[in-house]
């Protein structure tokens, strides 16, 4: 194929955050992830390149956090067609990219979750020549790449999915060697999420739609799972699905002796235990949305209802043996110093696995526009949204002791690890090493490094430590 049918595409990839002052810390913690979930190719990256060879494109895939050693006089001379990924934090980095490497603009298009309609307008202003993609790509690809401006995709019917070169033996990225060697093997069924949490930016745009399950269970099939490979289920909410489709899905894929981790919310199928049990059987990781443990979760009453149920919540995924890390955010609006305390007594008290999460306002997400609109952004730059620290003031705390407060709750967290995975092995030990793997790797390094980002902080930790004696 000739130079001139060469696309390259620039995606998320490994770990993107600030390095820590540690230098040893920062490598071990990339090491961990990299090869982990975070090291799983960008599904999206995948579909779109499928797309691309269909329309004569040869494809390269190269990760969105090495542009910053990139030769672009070399990219510009050997692509005919540059592609970006700007998941959430990336797309300043594009901005900067665009903003050294004008002529690069003619031959670009960007897209992904970072890239909202607002978005696209300010970038398009910015950078004329260059192609932006507001939402799914699948409807209008073909016009993105002839034609410089904003492009607003329709939202896609994953019914129609059969018909996508991703299917296709020809076309598919599930040949290139990005994804063969990925011990990560990507699926979506669904599009979309039936939960309107303020701090996400999903429920605003995307419709929700069902693909086929034998169309699914064939993606798995074309994947080629080694052994010790794992499948992963991108829907932001699993239980977009109905009960018989979860029931077939789960069925298939425990025959074939399939591992895999997803996440949703789980409270909307909690009275369902031969569900539970059949999810339960092959599960490596279940994420579930806790998020607060006081349920004040504006735009979800579900996960609010399952907060106020939570211990015959717990009970039933425990006899199900259906291994669950339940996320949690901080700081939402409700929350005090004292909220990192009383949280880190309810894990203790329940003993489950958690994954934290410092908050950032996301593009197009309603707490994202009332923060704009009560000034309470200090940094626009999405780049600062990787999870080091926060960009806005919180309302009842000091940027300083809600970080303080979070590294003091990672760090409690992983002190009680041994404690958790002891009460797991009642459950066998695929359940009770999975978790504790997790809690390594999404808390205890994370911890570790957010300890070193922050040196100044270690007093008001110490605070936080002597406000947990006393209890």
């Amino acid at each position: 194929m000739s130079t001139e049918n060469k696309a390259i595409i620039y995606t998320q990839h490994g770990v993107s955050y600030h390095s820590a002052a540690n230098p040893m810390v920062d490598f071990v913690n990339k090491q961990i992830r990299s090869r982990t979930f975070n090291g799983s190719p960008h599904l999206g990256s995948g579909l779109i390149a499928s797309q691309l060879k269909a329309q004569g494109y040869n494809i390269d895939y190269k990760a969105i956090e090495e542009t910053d050693r990139e030769n672009w006089t070399d990219v510009i001379t050997k692509y005919q067609k540059v592609l970006f990924s700007a998941m959430d934090i990336q797309v300043d980095r594009v901005a900067n990219i665009f903003q050294n490497q004008p002529d690069l603009q003619k031959i670009s298009v960007v897209g992904g979750q970072g890239v909202t309609t607002s978005v696209a307008k300010d970038m398009s202003n910015r950078f004329p020549e260059a192609s932006f993609v507001v939402g799914r790509a699948e409807n209008i690809l073909h016009q993105a790449i002839q034609k410089n401006g904003v492009h607003v995709g329709e939202p896609y019917n994953l019914k129609d999915f059969i018909s996508h070169p991703a299917m296709n033996s020809e076309y598919t990225f599930r040949n290139d060697e990005w994804f063969i060697k990925s011990g990560m093997k990507l699926l979506e069924l669904t599009t979309g999420c039936t939960q309107s949490c303020d701090y996400c930016p999903i429920p605003a745009g995307e419709t929700v739609t069902y693909k086929d399950i034998d169309i699914a269970i064939k993606e798995i099939e074309m994947s080629k799972m080694k052994p010790l490979d794992i499948l992963v289920v991108v829907d932001h909410n699993i239980f977009n699905l109905k009960r018989d489709q979860l029931l077939y899905f789960f069925n298939e894929i425990n025959k074939k002796g399939v591992y895999w981790a997803g996440e949703g919310t789980i409270f909307q199928v909690i009275d369902d235990n031969e569900l539970l049990v059949q999810m339960g059987k092959n599960c490596i990781s279940m994420l579930c949305g806790l998020e607060d443990i006081e349920g004040n979760m504006s735009g979800s009453s579900v996960k609010s209802r399952m907060v106020k149920n939570f211990p015959n919540v717990l009970e039933k995924v425990r006899n199900a043996k259906l291994p669950i890390t339940w996320s949690l955010v901080f700081p939402l609006e409700n929350h005090t110093p004292q909220t990192y305390i009383e949280t880190a007594a309810f894990i203790k008290k329940h003993q489950i696995n958690v994954n934290l999460h410092l908050i950032q306002p996301r593009s197009g997400s309603v707490f994202s526009n009332q923060l704009k609109m009560e000034d309470r952004i200090t940094d626009f730059d999405s780049r600062s949204r990787d999870g080091s620290g926060l960009v806005y003031v919180p309302k009842n705390m000091s940027v300083d002791t809600a970080i303080a407060g979070y590294i003091w709750l990672m760090n409690k967290v992983v002190s009680m690890a041994l404690e958790r995975f002891t009460r797991n092995l009642k459950y066998g030990l695929r359940y009770a090493s999975a978790l504790a793997i997790l809690d390594v790797t999404a808390v205890g390094m994370s911890g570790v490094r957010l300890k070193s980002l922050h040196p100044k902080l270690a007093k008001k930790i110490s605070w936080y430590e002597e406000q947990w004696k006393k209890i």
